[in-house]
């Protein structure tokens, strides 16, 4: 937006349009569920109606969906808005499975730059970051993981945990994201032999799924947590809890397939007498 234009709608000699007002309160990490819809016209309500849902099917892991939504949302009246655009574009990204790795890391970073310009990985705890960018930067090191270049991702996790406090975020969009991506870091960690602090990002994730009532990863932390403790050499009667906890909190929440996954990898360790 010009400057003289912002100073216009601060000045009231123009309006406000809806999602100019959306991308200010994204930037600003304000909750507006609660009264977006007085300022809605009724030919855009189908359109705030698919971003809203889009994001919903990402924070319960329905890509699939999230990615058959994209062309309602493309078509719309905000498609040229430029955060709608961002936030369109890295969902394309991040649900596709035929993209090159190659292609998928120019088109995140395009992306990140159409609201960083100078977007300098170096700096990247000291920026204050958007739902959309921090996404765009969870797909990116998901694709730098997928190519083999799990240290670059390591950095770029830690880099944007140091500056969650920074971040423009609403708290509804911090307990979507966060935990995911202290999730990720601690898988990355484990595989790279740093146990304990593989960990300590295990049960950080955790309490945060905790704090905003985000179930879903919860099953798949307390497995984590039990292959560390298993890795460390600790006695089988503490990562054999742990396996416990995650297998019957995967069926508690309706994760068959995170409960399958679990009681598989238990039995390999020789545990076979605690899953019913």
């Amino acid at each position: 937006m010009e400057p003289r234009t912002y100073s216009r709608i601060e000045n009231g000699t123009r309006e406000i349009r809806l999602w100019e007002f959306l991308a200010l309160m994204e930037v600003a990490g304000k909750f507006t569920e609660d009264w977006w819809i007085l300022y809605l016209e009724s030919k855009e309500y189908g359109d705030y109606a698919a971003y809203r849902e889009i994001k919903r099917l990402l924070r319960i892991g329905k890509h699939k969906e999230a990615r058959e939504m994209l062309a309602k949302l493309g078509e719309g009246l905000p498609s040229k808005h430029p955060f709608i655009l961002q936030f369109v574009t890295f969902v394309d990204i991040f649900t596709s499975k035929e993209m090159s790795h190659e292609d998928a890391l120019k088109g995140l970073l395009e992306a990140i730059k159409m609201s960083k310009k100078d977007f300098d990985e170096s700096k990247l705890s000291k920026y204050r970051l958007t739902y959309n960018e921090i996404f765009l930067l969870i797909a990116l090191a998901t694709r730098l993981c997928q190519m083999g270049q799990s240290d670059r991702a390591i950095i770029l996790y830690e880099a944007m945990i140091e500056g969650r406090e920074n971040a423009n975020t609403s708290a509804e969009d911090r307990g979507t994201l966060l935990p995911p991506m202290l999730f990720n870091l601690s898988n990355l960690l484990k595989k790279s032999g740093r146990l304990k602090e593989a960990l300590k990002y295990n049960n950080m994730a955790r309490e945060m799924c905790i704090e905003h009532n985000n179930m879903r990863l919860i099953p798949r932390i307390l497995c984590n947590i039990a292959k560390c403790y298993h890795k460390m050499e600790e006695e089988e009667s503490v990562y054999k809890a742990y396996f416990i906890r995650a297998y019957h909190s995967a069926y508690a929440i309706g994760d068959n397939e995170a409960g399958i996954l679990i009681k598989k990898y238990a039995e390999e360790l020789g545990i076979t007498d605690c899953f019913s």
